[in-house]
């Protein structure tokens, strides 16, 4: 004997199918909210400690061109055009920070023998 089911019936399997779902999307939720902080954090650590923080940041541009070439290498999602100009426009923008950071430029030369010379002139007079 079949049994018709009624709307309550109804509603509890959409409820159980619906947790499911909740549970995915939460364990999903916290593994893209550790497991890349995680990592992130620890990079930028180990970046911090090797190299001055004006030259650190400048790769954080970096991100979104990375992020953008790991989703074609693994999902196959092709970057657009704006995707490539703004790539280019990133790398430009870091390799332009990193060189002018490298140029030798002359140390300031110290304030206090300049004003002890000055200081000096003054009592002479």
């Amino acid at each position: 004997m079949s049994r018709k089911r009624s709307s309550a019936d109804r509603s509890d399997t959409t409820k159980v199918s619906s947790l499911r779902i909740a549970y995915a999307q939460i364990e999903s939720a916290i593994y893209l909210g550790v497991v890349p902080t995680i990592l992130g954090y620890l990079c930028w650590n180990w970046a911090l400690s090797r190299a001055p923080a004006s030259k650190v940041t400048s790769f954080i541009y970096m991100q979104p061109l990375v992020a953008s070439a790991i989703a074609w290498a693994w999902l196959g999602q092709v970057p657009g055009w704006l995707t490539a100009a703004g790539g280019v426009l990133a790398v430009s923008g870091v390799v332009l920070t990193v060189r002018s950071s490298r140029a030798v430029t002359q140390p300031p030369k110290p304030v206090e023998p300049v004003l002890a010379k000055l200081s000096g002139r003054c009592a002479e007079a």
